[in-house]
């Protein structure tokens, strides 16, 4: 099953065209880079690309992440409609992953109208300890929102002040 949904999503065609930026990205800023896409309460990554002294572990194409608490998640979250946001958010499970995770759906909510606001989101250790994340939605000719693109660190390279400033141009 794993091969048939790796070889599925591997020959769709927006992973085939992002996967030559998101290795450029992971060169250039050393860190890893990963496009996915909101499936029900998750997101699933449907590319991804990791230098050689970023985070290698753990993610790879086909991997999930909980909407509610992941950088990736929070940003397709907010290319929705509010009210359809808000909808999900409720409707799904919200268990805290570590000790900072936001979970309750206010939190959630504030957190996906910041990134609709501001145009990126991150999350601090919320989804695993000790690593930080930043996303922005990837748009199509039309602008509507077609995946989530999202770089990772190990929280002791930077903090994530220096993490955002480092990789986000406002």
């Amino acid at each position: 099953m794993l091969l048939l949904a790796n070889a599925y999503l591997t020959s769709r065609p927006t992973p085939g065209l992002a996967q030559p930026l998101l290795d450029a990205l992971s060169e250039r800023t050393r860190q890893s880079a990963s496009l996915g896409k909101l499936v029900g309460e998750d997101v699933v990554i449907v590319a991804r690309s990791t230098a050689r002294r970023s985070l290698s572990t753990g993610l790879g194409i086909g991997s999930r992440l909980p909407a509610y608490c992941s950088a990736l998640g929070r940003v397709l979250l907010a290319s929705l409609p509010p009210a359809e946001a808000e909808r999900r958010v409720r409707a799904m499970d919200r268990p805290a992953l570590t000790r900072t995770t936001i979970h309750d759906v206010d939190g959630v909510l504030e957190q996906v109208a910041r990134c609709r606001s501001e145009g990126w989101i991150g999350a601090d250790g919320e989804l695993e300890l000790g690593v930080r994340s930043m996303a922005v939605p990837v748009f199509d000719r039309t602008g509507a929102t077609v995946a989530g693109l999202s770089i990772s660190v190990r929280a002791e390279r930077m903090s994530m002040p220096e993490f955002r400033d480092a990789f986000w141009c406002s």
